[in-house]
């Protein structure tokens, strides 16, 4: 055998072993659909990567998203549409909690009572995250408005924010201005309006793209990353989480905003919205 096809046969079975073990090591948990396109997606978006083929590094979330918003809401859909109203402000050991209050529809199968945001995401300010990330942001983030697109079985719960900041004020202006191009027509209150949304059905919940912990493998071991507040690059993850009536969605544990049933920034203030 000639050294240039041994080196060829040699090059072909480190391709073949390295994507065996991507299929290996990939986290099997949940073979649900979802999963499978956003694991079919980041796949591309990593090898592309590699490849320096790809101008925007996050257009796989990106994709993702679009791909999932096609069939997330339920057919023939009750619509609600639920804006919260501040009710009370709490001092406790140095923090300042906020409550906001808003009734909902005793019909709605899932109903999700608390959503919980980080104080600085609304009132704006300068500090260091849990993992120490540094922020300085102008806040008008709220949650102000609350989408439920419901049948007997599920709900969609389509959460607006009036805007996100990078924790970075600098980079916040160049990014607030792709937004605003990216999504024309939205709300402009205090910048451009971001829409997240999470489904629950089955007694799960289920964050699409919209997970603060996302699964980082290696070729040999993977390990679960919890992101901050002020995460300079947030990685959007896929996660389910058990449904409760007592749960709580911590709704921006990242700035760009991630949630999770599990709070990350735990010595941050935070407002509290119950919806009733």
């Amino acid at each position: 055998m000639s050294l240039r096809w041994a080196r060829l046969l040699a090059g072909v079975l480190v391709s073949v072993l390295f994507f065996q073990g991507l299929l290996v090591l990939r986290p099997r948990a949940d073979v649900s659909g979802w999963t499978a396109v956003d694991m079919f997606v980041h796949c591309k978006s990593d090898l592309n990567k590699a490849r320096g083929t790809v101008e925007n590094p996050h257009f796989g979330d990106e994709l993702t998203r679009l791909v999932l918003q096609k069939s997330f809401y339920p057919k023939n859909a009750k619509v609600l549409v639920v804006k919260p109203i501040k009710v009370a402000s709490v001092r406790n050991n140095g923090k300042v909690y906020d409550y906001y209050y808003a009734p909902m529809s005793s019909s709605i199968p899932y109903p999700i009572h608390w959503w919980v945001q980080v104080k600085v995401d609304i009132d704006g300010g300068a500090g260091t995250d849990s993992k120490g990330y540094q922020y300085n942001v102008n806040g008008h983030n709220d949650l102000f408005k609350i989408v439920v697109y419901y049948d007997s079985t599920s709900v969609t719960y389509e959460l607006h924010f009036y805007d996100e900041d990078h924790p970075n004020p600098s980079l916040d202006d160049v990014y607030n201005k792709i937004r605003c191009v990216r999504y024309p027509g939205r709300d402009s209150s205090y910048g451009c309006e971001d829409i997240e949304n999470i489904k629950v059905k089955d007694g799960l919940i289920t964050f699409p793209t919209t997970f603060s912990t996302y699964t980082e493998c290696g070729y040999l071991l993977c390990h679960e990353i919890s992101q901050t507040y002020a995460t300079p690059a947030p990685t959007h993850g896929y996660g389910i989480k058990p449904y409760s009536s007592s749960i709580e969605v911590y709704v921006s544990n990242t700035w760009n905003p991630l949630m999770d049933t599990v709070d990350t920034n735990p010595d941050m203030s935070k407002v509290w919205h119950y919806y009733s």
